[in-house]
């Protein structure tokens, strides 16, 4: 079996004296990721900043993300993605990467390979971790290919139940629209008794499944998961997001009022509902630009559908760093259609850079958007109701004043060291609960 890619190991326990500012001894987090920089999606991101918050609040991680082979484009291995080297010298993380093969029905994005050619028991034995950090258990395990490929097992459940410590899964992905997304509704509804089955079997292995989203973890409360808490884990740096980023933004003497989309180009996203909203917003604002960001398996159709709408579309492709800062926060609308979203970490980088949104009302993106307040609601696929929002807010500069206020001010809830915070309080709540549990078992 080979050995996984060990670099900057991280220095061996901590003494009882050393300790953070809550005068709690600092933890070793082993943390794995079903996805990290240079693939780009919300996971990424999200790994990305909790890794980050856990470093500044002194712990020590064990980053276990997949490994960027020669299997993927270069495209994909040159993506100026925000990665590890804004932790070089850090000597309290760990880097470790698990070997992958292209995922079966998105080759651009890895999938685990098979336990059978990689241990993660073996890289947590080196480690020693008081926790472990599942990010997309499921994704990890294989339910995203439907089980044609992925790690086939409960990623840190063999050693958690060896060691005594608890291993939680961080739920990032709303599985139940994207599966009734993909299969459709009539044999989502035939086979949903077997999905639910597999799933309580399976995050039955992990101590506790933490939701980033209370109306998620509602959704999936004593149907497809056990054992789920609400925890506001999802945090993006809102330094970074700012609608002082404007200053980035390259498009010259382009004044026109602009929505703005972000996001992974797939078919969940709904994004061809865009181009139906701006052709109606077009009747009262002829000189209004959507600009769609992302790259994914839907580019080259999502590219095709602009080109026909050369006078107010434009799709800029994948995009990173400060000249995706400046978009967000030169728009003046964000648009989100998705009825897929678990936690959307677009829908905080748009409203941290002072850009209200409108949003399909569905998953979470009825905890981020406050009708009324820092956007609008709209019904899931209806753009002519997703126009008339935009309409509103843009013919009022009173509106959009105040409606970008308040979108800073959420955001400034989920920045991510609020979140790491968060985070660490409830790891730490698993790990006591873990020692008493053990504690009171019969010997």
């Amino acid at each position: 079996m080979p050995d996984a890619t060990i670099c900057n190991p991280a220095t061996g326990r901590l003494s009882e004296s050393q300790v953070n500012s809550d005068s709690h001894e600092l933890l070793r987090i082993a943390y794995f990721t079903f996805s990290y920089a240079p693939f780009m999606t919300g996971i990424a991101a999200g790994a990305h900043s909790r890794t980050k918050a856990l470093l500044e609040l002194g712990h020590h991680v064990l980053l276990i993300h997949p490994l960027p082979d020669g299997q993927y484009s270069r495209e994909i291995q040159n993506r100026p993605m925000p990665g590890l080297e804004e932790f070089d010298g850090n000597d309290r993380l760990t880097e470790v990467t698990y070997p992958t093969r292209p995922h079966r029905l998105f080759p651009s994005h890895p999938e685990p390979q098979n336990h059978r050619h990689w241990s993660d028991t073996k890289l947590l034995d080196a480690f020693r971790p008081d926790v472990i950090l599942v990010d997309e258990a499921a994704g990890m395990y294989g339910f995203s290919s439907v089980m044609l490929g992925g790690y086939g097992r409960a990623v840190g459940a063999e050693y958690a139940n060896r060691s005594g410590i608890p291993v939680i899964n961080l739920y990032e992905t709303d599985w139940i629209s994207y599966a009734e997304h993909y299969l459709g509704r009539w044999l989502f509804a035939a086979i949903r008794p077997l999905i639910a089955w597999q799933s309580r079997r399976f995050t039955n292995k992990y101590d506790s499944t933490f939701f980033p989203s209370e109306v998620q973890r509602q959704k999936n409360e004593q149907t497809w998961v056990r054992k789920l808490r609400y925890v506001s884990f999802h945090g993006i740096d809102c330094s970074l997001f700012h609608p002082d980023s404007r200053r980035f933004h390259s498009a010259g003497d382009d004044n026109r009022p602009t929505m703005l989309f972000v996001g992974r180009m797939a078919i969940e996203k709904s994004t061809p509902e865009l181009f139906d909203a701006v052709e109606i917003v077009r009747q009262r604002i002829p000189d209004i630009h959507l600009v769609i960001i992302g790259g994914g398996p839907e580019s080259d159709r999502i590219a095709r559908l602009a080109a026909e709408h050369p006078a107010c579309c434009t799709f800029v492709g994948e995009c990173f760093g400060e000249q995706l800062r400046g978009w967000y926060a030169r728009a003046n609308v964000y648009v989100n259609p998705s009825a897929t979203e678990n936690f959307c970490t677009t829908n905080l980088e748009s409203m941290a850079s002072g850009t209200p949104i409108v949003a399909a009302a569905a998953g979470g993106n009825r905890e981020q958007v406050i009708d009324g307040e820092n956007g609008f609601l709209v019904t899931p696929h209806s753009p002519k109701e997703m126009a008339d929002r935009v309409i509103r807010i843009l013919e009022s500069a009173d509106l959009r004043q105040r409606m970008s206020i308040a979108a800073r001010e959420f955001a400034l809830k989920y920045d991510f060291l609020e979140c790491g915070r968060l985070l660490e309080k409830s790891v730490r709540e698993m790990i006591e609960e873990k020692r008493k549990m053990l504690l009171a078992a019969p010997r």
